[in-house]
């Protein structure tokens, strides 16, 4: 080897390593400001008259999900279908891993034996929206209404439609917010909420393009990257988020954050179809998708099942988190060889 090739290798390996080094610091950075998103928003709940699971839902899950947004507007602006649908998919798919995770650390609690039952009705509005997502993959259309397909448009409807029902038809659970001595007035509780949502979103941001790059120094693809990597790296806020709403006994919020992350990350596909200007972003992703699909259908079945079954899991409130966890390294194991297949 010549000493101008050495060089070029070294120079390589260099680079790489401030690849990983900047995206292990970003994913700190996001988890950082998703603890202080969870404080914020809990101030912002015990000065309104917003529901536990609402907060939840919709607040920190719309912000927690921000990374997934700009993830998604990069992965439609440099064409990659892939890395935008295995990012929403393996969001959610890990979405349910951290929650089964969490209440397995904290198994003496039996989540589900608390979390209720009222739970189910979103939880059942996220089942059908996936299933929606499952049937735009078999049909795989390209007609589209201003650059959306219309499998996407009817995510989107039944998204906003249905939390706006809940609400409004007080179908969503209540909890009380946690405890917590503040001084902060609800102004002060917004502006600081905003800003963490937006170190979230840059970070997230920025992690999506790293993420690409990881993708092409291991050739593992953007198929398996977008669904383990990235997923996993922008799926951090509800990870910190569910840990603390666990710990202080917000069972419901804790649930609220991932069902309702998991239905607005399913939106983001129509975010990302918008910026693909190619065609209809479902139409042109890889069939391997499939795998990460069916595999978030059962897991988000059985959180459905567990959510309806509630108290009668007393004795074993820790099967469901059990089985959640052993479907999604199962998932993980198929992305992985049919990647290097």
């Amino acid at each position: 080897m010549t000493v101008k090739k050495a060089l070029k290798k070294e120079s390589r390996v260099g680079d790489t390593k401030v690849i990983y080094i900047l995206f292990a610091f970003l994913a700190a950075v996001t988890v950082f400001a998703a603890v202080k998103l969870s404080g914020y928003a809990d101030v912002i709940q015990q000065k309104t008259a917003m529901t536990g699971f609402f907060a939840g839902a919709v607040l920190i899950a719309g912000a927690t999900s921000l990374p997934e947004v700009t993830t998604s507007v990069t992965a439609g602006v440099i064409r990659s279908p892939d890395l935008a649908v295995g990012n929403v998919l393996g969001s959610n798919a890990f979405n349910l891993f951290v929650l089964a995770a969490v209440d397995m650390w904290f198994r003496r609690k039996k989540m589900y034996v608390h979390v209720s039952k009222q739970s189910a009705i979103p939880a059942l509005l996220g089942l059908v929206l996936t299933l929606i997502v499952a049937s735009a993959f078999l049909i795989r259309t390209s007609v589209s209404f201003l650059g959306i397909g219309l499998d996407v448009w009817l995510i989107i409807a039944l998204y906003f439609g249905g939390v706006f029902y809940l609400n409004q038809a007080n179908k969503l659970p209540d909890e009380p917010p946690a405890e917590t001595k503040t001084t902060l007035s609800l102004k002060g509780a917004i502006i600081r909420f905003v800003i963490a949502a937006l170190i979230i979103m840059a970070a997230g941001s920025y992690l999506t393009v790293l993420g690409d790059e990881i993708a092409v120094i291991t050739g593992l693809g953007q198929s398996f990257i977008g669904s383990l990597l990235i997923a996993g790296a922008t799926s951090l806020p509800e990870v910190s988020v569910v840990y603390l709403a666990l710990k202080r006994d917000q069972f419901n919020g804790a649930v609220g954050v991932i069902i309702g992350s998991n239905m607005f990350n399913l939106i983001l596909l129509g975010v990302a179809d918008l910026f693909y200007r190619d065609a209809t972003l479902i139409r042109d992703a890889s069939s391997v998708h499939w795998i990460t699909l069916l595999a978030l259908l059962i897991l988000t079945t059985i959180v459905l099942v567990a959510i309806y079954l509630n108290k009668g899991l007393k004795r074993v409130s820790w099967l469901p988190s059990l089985t959640v966890i052993a479907g999604y390294l199962l998932m993980t194991v198929l992305l992985y060889m049919y990647s290097v297949n």
